[in-house]
């Protein structure tokens, strides 16, 4: 986020007339870019050949039926087409403003694990941001339609997303506002200014150079 902040203050000019002295000032708040990266797995025991399929599942949203073997294009395309509120193609031209949040777009790699025909799938969440099932979203889930004793599919987070919390202060003339949400909107900054920094003469608005 950022915001645009005009203040203005009283300068003693002449004896004769009062100027106005002004600031304008951007205040940003940015964090790394960490794409959250989580891995589904699918074992059986040993011996055992895995056959069937799952199903992906992300804030109300699913697949149909994935099959066990499914390669990395295959199944990014599952989970762009089917977790979102629209094909993945059309979904940016669509009005989202009472949509349900979908899961964006992914990247998928898939690297063949044990001796049972399993694989484990690195989905990475390019569009979604934060922490992925924690604070920041709904969960990836998964429901196992695996075949063969034992077959297994787990879901684990590799990587972390990046998601900015918490807030801050802005001090101006000697004086510091109150703690402000990360994600003040201008009104709330602006509210904060004209009551927190007591010598300021005006914060927010267009300030109009008095004629002398």
């Amino acid at each position: 986020n950022f915001w645009f902040v005009s203040c203005s203050t009283h300068l003693l000019a002449t004896l004769l007339f009062v100027d106005y002295l002004f600031f304008s000032l951007r205040v940003e708040t940015i964090a790394p870019i960490v794409h959250e990266v989580q891995r589904l797995t699918s074992d059986a025991n040993e011996g055992q050949r895995l056959k069937g399929g799952f199903q992906l599942h992300f804030n109300g949203y699913s697949t149909g039926f994935i099959s066990f073997d499914v390669n990395a294009v295959q199944l990014k395309t599952h989970m762009e087409n089917s977790l979102n509120a629209a094909h993945i193609d059309i979904l940016k031209t669509i009005n989202r403003s009472n949509v349900v949040p979908g899961i964006g777009r992914v990247d998928v790699s898939r690297i063949q694990v044990g001796s049972s025909g399993g694989y484990a799938w690195d989905i990475t969440f390019k569009t979604a941001v934060g922490n992925i099932g924690d604070i920041d979203s709904a969960p990836l889930t998964v429901t196992n339609l695996l075949t063969g004793v034992g077959a297994t599919l787990i879901l684990s987070t590799i990587v972390e997303g990046n998601s900015i919390g918490g807030g801050f202060s802005l001090g101006f003339l000697d004086s510091e506002t109150r703690f402000l949400p990360h994600d003040v909107s201008s009104e709330g900054m602006k509210n904060a200014l004209l009551e927190d920094i007591p010598k300021h003469h005006d914060c927010g608005r267009n300030p109009h150079r008095p004629n002398k």
